[in-house]
């Protein structure tokens, strides 16, 4: 019972938790990801590359982006087998920015890539593991006009490619 008011929760504070904040994508906000991600890779053995070609700001709001990567990295992480790497790309130029997500794991199944590129207005999957992270992933991408493409990688498994427009400056203005 306990674990299911828990996933009730989660699932509820992430879907109704406004983000007051505004600040906007910096460079040091992958730093910061790479610590909070690093002890989850090194407990499962799977190693992380990280290609970032971010030289200042992006005008993608920050608490978004960081969820999306965190939640795809992460996912990323669980799928791979030990001794195997996790590939993980970002740049943006002045229209947009692109993230990747590669790993070496078996394939992200039909349902998960469904609940992740899937329509609008799905319902949150409840449990652990049914998939929450990739529907708040599919949620957060959508409300920042985005699109998610779900292939296969480079090196076997998965590749996750995750595209968003950059914010204008007019509409930056009205979002106090």
């Amino acid at each position: 019972g306990l674990k299911g008011i828990r996933d009730v929760v989660r699932s509820t504070l992430m879907t109704y938790r406004a983000d007051r904040d505004g600040r906007m994508f910096k460079p040091e906000d992958i730093d910061d990801l790479k610590l909070m991600i690093a002890p989850e890779a090194r407990r499962r053995g799977v190693l992380l590359e990280w290609t970032i070609e971010l030289k200042e700001e992006v005008s993608v709001p920050a608490s978004a982006l960081r969820q999306i990567v965190l939640n795809l990295v992460l996912n990323a992480c669980q799928a791979s087998p030990r001794d195997m790497t996790v590939r993980v790309s970002a740049i943006a130029d002045d229209h947009r920015f692109e993230l990747s997500v590669e790993d070496e794991g078996a394939g992200l199944p039909k349902a998960a890539t469904e609940i992740l590129s899937g329509r609008d207005g799905l319902p949150a999957p409840i449990g652990g593991g049914a998939g929450l992270g990739l529907w708040m992933t599919n949620r957060l991408v959508r409300e920042n006009k985005g699109t998610v493409v779900v292939s296969s990688a480079t090196f076997g498994g998965t590749k996750i490619a995750v595209k968003l427009p950059l914010q204008k400056q007019e509409a930056l203005r009205h979002v106090a």
